[in-house]
């Protein structure tokens, strides 16, 4: 006999033993970097946990959307999700394909009886077998992978929108706070001009007391208003800090202005869609489609089963410790197979399975109707508020000119003594007005825009472009 004879047991006691050693040495290895990787972790917690250092410099609207795609978890989530249902696909796809093995196997029998004789065994092969057909059971299965790939990447593309939303409401808000600001600070100067006027010609006996006295208390809630506002704004940016994640201490420095009339022409240039392309209505579609093939496949397992596979092999046996080589011992096989599986009773298990994929079906397709309904209600809604907003932008222009010139009027006759103090303050209310009307209309306009792109999924490729 050949090498593998001259083994005795005390021999393969210590090889075992040796063997053993080894093992317990990689397994304190294996435990070694456990631990270590258990530190990488927490350090990495520990540094994901500290709040992101302010970028230097003003942020325009793209670098806020890629600020908030690497802080939002809702994003990441939905991200794993989708890379998730494109692996599902590929072994989908796996599955309709022949496969390919190495299968091999070396073992030794020991007989303890001095009339024992000891043993070896062997094989290798390579096998490779294909599943032609399965009752189409793989197919459908694969095409619900894909339908279920396509879903993943629409509640992507929703998630990612409403992250643009989101920051385009807070980013509005902040901006016209600091607006309300910066024109109650206009007003607050006007009013202290006027106050120093005021008191010189009370003092020279040409004003009342009663107007220097009114237009100081009109001074006073100037101020107050003006420090409610800067709270206000305060609270804004520390909103947007928030959802973006990282702080705004350093205000207005760190962000460039809202561009409300550049964001309202990009925004409105495009045309819209089809109605079956907007989001709610793709989303909904995608999941009467999966509906509808997991209700074939549930009909499919009523029926007989008929499955039709292909295999072939090459491999030698016994050719370890034999004086006869590979070739002498080498087969071929090939085998093709058709079977029949048909379960007679199975006490109503996969009929009412089925049962419950049609229901499914029947309550996607309702909700589909309802997601149409909704989408053409809610465009409708957006587009009557896109007309009054542009009517109204364009009125409040008109209006603030005509405030602005009657302001600069009764400011002069005021001085004159031709204008009582209630003209001049009620005047200058009207012009604050205007000039809030505008931006507050100007924004919304922006925004209102922005949700119709979102309907569509399109707001952030309109939104991220320099």
């Amino acid at each position: 006999m050949g090498s593998l004879n001259k083994i005795s047991l005390p021999g393969l006691v210590n090889a075992t033993l040796g063997l053993v050693n080894a093992t317990l040495g990689l397994v304190n290895a294996t435990l070694g970097l456990v631990v270590a990787s258990l530190g990488l972790v927490v350090a990495l917690g520990v540094h994901a946990a500290e709040p992101t250092p302010a970028p230097l410099g003003p942020r325009a609207l793209p670098d806020l959307i890629r600020l908030a795609e690497q802080s939002q978890v809702d994003l990441a989530r939905v991200r794993f999700s989708t890379e998730q249902a494109r692996l599902e696909v590929v072994s989908g796809r796996s599955a309709l394909l022949p496969d390919l093995k190495l299968e091999s196997s070396l073992g030794r029998d020991y007989q303890t009886s001095t009339r024992g004789q000891d043993s070896t065994s062997s094989s290798a092969a390579i096998r490779s077998r294909w599943s032609l057909y399965d009752n189409g059971v793989s197919w459908t299965n694969y095409q619900i992978d894909r339908l279920q790939a396509d879903l993943a990447r629409a509640k992507e593309l929703k998630v990612r929108d409403e992250i643009v939303l989101n920051i385009l409401n807070r980013y509005s808000a902040a901006w016209v706070a600091r607006r309300q600001k910066e024109i109650t600070t206009q007003r607050l100067k006007l009013l202290q001009a006027q106050h120093l006027i005021t008191e010189r010609q009370f003092r020279q006996g040409l004003k009342a007391r009663g107007d220097y006295q009114r237009l100081q208390s009109e001074l006073q809630r100037a101020k107050l208003s003006l420090e409610r506002q800067t709270n206000d704004e305060i609270g804004r940016l520390e909103e947007l800090g928030r959802y973006l994640g990282f702080s705004l201490a350093l205000g207005w420095d760190q962000l460039s202005p809202f561009p409300a009339g550049d964001l309202l022409k990009r925004f409105s240039t495009p045309p819209l869609p089809r109605a079956d392309a907007a989001l709610s209505v793709v989303l909904a579609s995608k999941e009467v489609e999966i509906s509808q093939s997991q209700t074939k496949l549930t009909h499919r397992q009523l029926w007989p089963e008929l499955s039709l596979s292909l295999s072939a092999g090459y491999g030698s046996d016994d050719f370890v410790n034999s004086s006869q080589s590979w070739s002498a011992q080498e087969r071929w096989s090939a085998d093709g197979r058709l079977e029949l599986d048909w379960t007679l009773w199975d006490w109503q298990s996969r009929r009412s399975q089925h049962q419950k994929t049609e229901l499914s079906s029947q309550l996607s397709q309702r909700q589909l109707e309802q997601a149409q309904l909704d989408h053409q209600t809610t465009l409708a809604r957006l587009q009557r508020e896109k007309r009054r907003l542009a009517e109204s932008i364009q009125l409040v222009q008109e209006i603030y000119q005509i405030e602005l010139k009657t302001f600069r009027d009764i400011e002069a006759e005021y001085r004159e003594g031709k204008a009582s103090y209630l003209d001049l303050i009620s005047s200058l209310d009207r012009r604050t007005q205007a000039e809030l009307d505008f931006e507050e209309e100007s924004n919304a306009a922006v925004l209102n825009a922005a949700e119709i792109l979102h309907l569509y999924g399109e707001l952030y490729a309109h939104s991220i472009r320099p």
